[in-house]
């Protein structure tokens, strides 16, 4: 995915709280899926700005 394709898709997607959250520490992190799997609300934060 290049970077012009990844600002799309977040745009697409900021609307939707869980599923940005969740695609945005995907994207970024380079955890696992089980790792991503295991974090809850209380553990993350949502970025100011892309």
């Amino acid at each position: 995915m290049t970077d012009k394709h990844l600002k799309m898709f977040m745009k697409v997607i900021t609307g939707d709280e869980i599923w940005f959250d969740f695609f945005y520490t995907e994207l970024t992190t380079g955890l696992r899926r089980g790792e991503i799997c295991g974090l809850s609300g209380r553990t993350s934060t949502r970025p100011t700005a892309l």
